[in-house]
Order: structure tokens, then C-alpha cells, then sequence
């Protein structure tokens, strides 16, 4: 069975789900970081999601960006689009300009 949903559904789907991450954060002179769990933290775990405020711009690790894209029928570039709206207003970084990654977006695995 197919169902069509609108992409603002599709949006408020990828928000809820990223709302029930508990993401555990950390923050360092202004600059947010978010990590799996507080465990991934502990063990010194890179973050899912990194700002740096003074360069305006936040990093979103692939690991993430690929779960969402493969948990939901987006490309990866359209779930890094999601995730930066998301933290943006998740956690009031609003004039944040610019979200990137390390996935490798020419990869014919993820159009």
C-alpha cells in the first residue's frame, strides 16, 4: 500500500523524529555540540552536530545525515537541509548560514 504525504508532513515527520533522539549537548564558549548519548560523549565520540559560531556555519556528521535519508525517502543533501532547519530552531541558532557534512554526495548510493 502507497501513501502520498505532502512535504510539509514528510518535514514534521523528520522533526519528530529528530526530537526523539535525546541528543545529550554540550555547550563551549557559544558553540553547541550534540552527541548521540551522554556514553558517546564520555568515550570521546566525534558529535553528530557541531556550530561554530564565529565561522557561521555548523558541522552534521554523515552518520546522521544517512539515517535520516535512509529512514526516510529523502536524499542525503535534502536530509542535511531538514536536520539544519531542525537545529536551527531546535536550539535557537537561527542565523546560522551554513550546515555540511562528510558525506560523499556524488555517490550514485544516495540520489
Amino acid at each position: 500500500m502507497k501513501y502520498l504525504i505532502t512535504e510539509s508532513q514528510l518535514n514534521n515527520a523528520v522533526f519528530k523524529y529528530l526530537d526523539n533522539q535525546n541528543f545529550f549537548a554540550v555547550e563551549d564558549r557559544g558553540d553547541l555540540y550534540l552527541w548521540e548519548s551522554e556514553s558517546s560523549w564520555r568515550k570521546s565520540q566525534y558529535p553528530l552536530i557541531s556550530t561554530h559560531v564565529n565561522y557561521d556555519d555548523a558541522f552534521v556528521s554523515c552518520d546522521l545525515i544517512t539515517r535520516i535519508s535512509d529512514f526516510f525517502p529523502i536524499s542525503l543533501d535534502d536530509a542535511l537541509l531538514l536536520v539544519g532547519e531542525w537545529f536551527k530552531y531546535r536550539y535557537g541558532f537561527e542565523s546560522l548560514g551554513r550546515f555540511y557534512s562528510d558525506c560523499d554526495y556524488d555517490s550514485d548510493d544516495y540520489n
